[in-house]
């Protein structure tokens, strides 16, 4: 039986895929093979390299599989481990097996890394760590940051657990020097974690490495530094959870380390002063939103988190998830006028494409957005108010609902006003299929486009005609 490490994700996450598809394999007497795209969305904020730049030779031709050989395969997923005589491989993520986690440790000392980022993980095994009185006092922080605050999953309620906002993070700081312990901090955010070290004299684990080193080899150097802490302070991030793994050490989630109502208060008090410009407008929004994501609430109902999701919306006013939480928190307050301003504003301050990739997307990040609100927006487009409308008739598009949308573009043209004239563009036929096919072409093939190929033009078209021939008569 071969277990097969299937992320296509992070390095972190494929890491510790390959490491459960490892300890499977020693564990049930398997092969353990992996895949290992070179392509990632938002390359720039992953350490994602060729294979061959991150493994030896040797343990890519002894251990890789291509999508090819793994399309012969009949392939099982691990929940079904149960029933696997019919199969040839089992299909391993980031499920974490309950035994000793010195297998992990084993697992990862088996792993042929190429030359540099094994040189990457040398560095991380001799750099000194603090002991005081015998017991390792260094505590790794995760800040990270990335795509999580400032790439696309910013436009998502899906990911940022990842992430802990910057108030949390620095009396997290505070906290740890108190107790006697000294904090490593480990993020992607340079301008911040500068600050902080500056202002906390902490140490960065950035500067502990080589400046020479390749995003990769400073990758696998955290993971290994995080691995030799007393513990690790950081979020869900696979990539803290790695260097826990494989140094069998204890983690603290930093969403929990103060608790739900301290953690809102440190959010709170932060924005009641004047904040470091060296803080990026990026990361205040984030800290923010966090706010009403530890609420744990749908909408802003109080005075204090509708003040924080609206100065989220001012740092990054080109946040469509925050200005849709927002206009959907107006409408639920009774301020209807506000919300319908604030959505036509995405349609037209914003970038009108981007509001409709945000509205539409089919993976399951971006449709979680919108998808807890769609009963409600549909209640206020019933009730007439133009702009929900156009909303409701756009989201129906990527259920391919067609009857769905035009109903509710008829109901946006039978009640909009004359100052909303301007976006009448955004709901005509030919203008909302081809952003429609466009964006999941794009998706579908990871790359932007201009125009869709002509070879895939015939399938469109088919599906152009079933959405007029839902035409109302």
């Amino acid at each position: 039986m071969k277990y097969v490490a299937m992320r296509n994700d992070g390095f972190g996450a494929r890491l510790n895929g390959l490491l459960n598809a490892i300890v499977l394999a020693n564990q049930f007497n398997g092969e353990f093979r992996f895949i290992w795209p070179d392509s990632i969305d938002e390359a720039k904020y992953h350490s994602i390299l060729p294979k061959e730049e991150i493994f030896d030779k040797s343990f890519i031709e002894q251990h890789y599989i291509d999508e090819k050989m793994l399309k012969k395969l009949k392939t099982v997923t691990l929940d079904k481990m149960n029933s696997i005589q019919n199969y040839d491989a089992v299909a391993v993520h980031l499920e974490m097996q309950d035994n000793d986690r010195g297998q992990y440790r084993q697992a990862f000392e088996t792993i042929a890394f190429a030359q540099p980022l094994q040189q990457a993980k040398q560095r991380a095994e001799s750099i000194n760590i603090d002991y005081v009185g015998g017991s390792n006092r260094s505590v790794a922080v995760h800040m990270r940051a990335g795509d999580i605050v400032y790439g696309d999953c910013r436009f998502t309620k899906f990911f940022h657990t990842k992430v802990a906002p910057f108030p949390i993070i620095m009396a997290i700081i505070e906290d740890l020097q108190s107790n006697g312990y000294e904090p490593i901090l480990f993020g992607q955010d340079d301008e911040l974690m500068a600050h902080l070290k500056e202002k906390y004299h902490v140490r960065l684990a950035k500067e502990l490495s080589n400046p020479s080193f390749s995003s990769a080899q400073q990758a696998l150097f955290d993971i290994v530094l995080m691995s030799r802490c007393a513990k690790i302070v950081a979020g869900d991030s696979a990539f803290a959870i790695e260097g826990g793994l494989i140094g069998d050490v204890p983690m603290v989630d930093s969403y929990s380390f103060f608790g739900k109502d301290r953690s809102l208060q440190i959010i709170h008090n932060t924005f009641q002063k004047p904040i470091d410009n060296r803080i990026s407008n990026m990361q205040k929004a984030f800290a923010c939103v966090s706010y009403l994501y530890i609420l744990d609430k749908q909408y802003a109902n109080d005075d204090i988190s509708l003040y924080l999701l609206q100065e989220a919306a001012r740092q990054d006013p080109a946040n469509d998830l925050y200005n849709f939480i927002l206009a959907m928190t107006y409408y639920n307050v009774g301020r209807t006028q506000d919300a319908e301003q604030t959505l036509c504003d995405c349609f037209t301050n914003n970038n009108a494409e981007n509001m409709f990739r945000f509205l539409t997307k089919l993976w399951v990040t971006s449709r979680t957005a919108v998808c807890s609100y769609e009963a409600e927006l549909q209640a206020y487009a019933d009730k007439g108010y133009p702009i929900a409308c156009l909303t409701v008739s756009i989201i129906a598009i990527a259920y391919r609902s067609f009857r769905t949308y035009w109903h509710y573009k008829n109901q946006f043209f039978l009640h909009r006003k004359r100052e909303y004239a301007m976006l009448d563009h955004l709901v005509q036929p030919h203008v909302l299929f081809a952003n429609y096919v466009r964006n999941k072409w794009q998706r579908l093939r990871g790359i932007k486009v201009k125009q869709i190929p002509a070879h895939i033009s015939c399938h469109f078209k088919a599906q152009y005609r079933l959405f007029l021939a839902n035409k109302p008569i």
